[in-house]
This record gives structure tokens, sequence and C-alpha cells, in this order.
């Protein structure tokens, strides 16, 4: 499957130097990842990146910074919820194949780096995934709050089962057999 947001960037045309590179999804491309990730809208996604060749093995190292305006759906009220996300990026790539002992790595670098793909790195696809574990995965309005339940109308294990009557699938029941005893 095609990723929604790809802008491929070839290995062997970094620089020893490095390589600055600003990558925009167009509006197309929001709406496809707004419907990937269950979003309201994705009204901008951005990263500003620097790509250098680290080690001596051919790995490079992606930084910078990604810029997403997003509307997420609140889990109680089901308004909308905007949301400003930045968050640094730091990746490193290398290919397939690489043995992790040719590459030069600090003792703090436990994780290899992530493959890429044919020679080419999809910076798309980098920031849709970045901006993916960055969504707040518990969206709340900033007034939404949980009804009070009474104790006594408490499903299993303390948990309510709807908000409002009745709040357990026995409610109901409770009722008619209380109706029951009050004609006797």
């Amino acid at each position: 499957m095609a990723p929604e947001f790809s802008r491929l960037q070839a290995v062997d045309t970094v620089p020893a130097g490095g390589l600055k590179v600003h990558i925009a999804a167009e509006p197309a491309e929001r709406t496809a990842l707004a419907r990937r990730f269950g979003l309201k809208a994705l009204d901008m996604l951005e990263a500003d990146l620097k790509l250098k060749p680290i080690s001596r093995g051919p790995v490079i190292q992606v930084q910078g910074i990604l810029r997403a305006a997003a509307v997420q759906t609140c889990i109680i009220s089901l308004l909308p919820v905007p949301a400003a996300i930045e968050e640094a990026v730091d990746v490193r790539f290398g290919p397939p194949e690489l043995d992790p002992v040719d590459v030069e790595l600090s003792l703090e670098d436990i994780d290899p780096p992530e493959p890429f793909d044919e020679g080419k790195i999809d910076l798309g696809e980098l920031a849709a995934q970045i901006l993916s574990v960055s969504l707040d995965p518990f969206p709340r309005a900033p007034d939404a709050a949980l009804a009070q339940i009474p104790a006594n109308e408490m499903g299993p294990g303390g948990v309510g089962w709807t908000v409002g009557a009745p709040t357990h699938p026995m409610a109901g029941l409770a009722r008619l057999v209380s109706r029951e005893d009050k004609e006797d």
C-alpha cells in the first residue's frame, strides 16, 4: 500500500556536510492522513529536517522538527479538539543488511538504525509516523467530564455502563422486581 504522504530522499544524494529539507503535506495528503489516523481534520503537517551521514557505514541521521495542526474528537462529548503538535525528530536510517558492529555507535545507542528501502528514505512517511505517536490517544474537550454515577447503579467492577438511566443491563429488571414487591 502506498503511503498517503511520501517524500523520497535518495541516500546517495546526501552530501558529507548534510542536507536541509523542508517537507509539507498537500491538502489531499492531509485529508488521507486524517482518515488514516481518525482525525476530524489535519490542517497542517510540515517538517524541517537535516539529513547527515554518520559513522563509517552508510547511516543517515535525520534530525529536525515536525509541526502539525490537527482536530481530534473528544472521547466524551464527541466535540472537536484542536491539537497543535511540535515534535523533535531524531532518527537514524541504514541499509537493511547493515551489521550493527560495522557502525560506530555510542553506548547510549542501543537500537539499530531504521532500514531504508532501495537506497531511499521516505521522509513523508517518517513525518506521518511521528505524527501518529504524537497525537493524544484520549483527547478531551476542556469542559468534558464523565457523569457521576451513584455507587448503587454501577455495573461490574464499579463501572457505569452508560451515562444516564439505565446505568447497567439489569436496571430495568431491578425496577420490575421492586414494583412487584410493592404490589404484594
